[in-house]
């Protein structure tokens, strides 16, 4: 009885952490620029068997950007897309604008919040699911003067 009771406990005991981006000495700004005029601030949270990931997209040039519907995936360690977590994309990309393609001006910001299905654990005893270790973030729904732009964030967890 002991025995099952502990077992209970570690399955139902999930771990939950933060992500980070590795190379980010300390002291750097959070966010990342390029030179194709393309913010990206990334966060990401793992609990209760899900992922939760919001990212920042801000348009640092003069030319627009466009953001469209499904804007990012998020890769496992392995390479393997994690699955939604309500098994769909979202169809809006901004959540402060409700439309299926949002065009980004000069210094406008989109801000994308979603939740990804994941098993932390790696199996009865616990521990962490080391496909969870390293997270690849792929913004692949921008694109500027109908050319795709695709820009990434490689997350580790704390």
């Amino acid at each position: 009885m002991v025995l099952a009771g502990a077992l209970m406990f570690a399955v139902g005991c999930d771990p939950g952490w933060a992500y980070h981006v590795p190379y980010r000495s300390p002291g750097a700004p959070e966010v990342s620029r390029d030179q194709g005029g393309v913010g990206l601030l990334v966060r990401a949270r793992l609990s209760t068997g899900m992922l939760s990931v919001e990212i920042g997209v801000t348009n640092d040039a003069s030319v627009p950007l466009l953001v469209r519907e499904a804007a990012f995936r998020v890769l496992d360690a392995s390479g393997r897309p994690l699955p939604w977590y309500w098994g769909r994309p979202p169809t809006q990309p901004c959540d402060e604008v409700k439309q299926n393609v949002v065009r980004l001006d000069r210094g406008q910001v989109c801000t994308m919040r979603e939740t990804f299905q994941v098993h932390p654990n790696a199996g009865i005893v616990g521990g962490r699911n080391k496909t969870l270790r390293t997270l690849t973030v792929v913004v692949d729904g921008l694109a500027r003067s109908d050319v795709p732009i695709s820009r990434s964030a490689t997350l580790e967890w704390d």
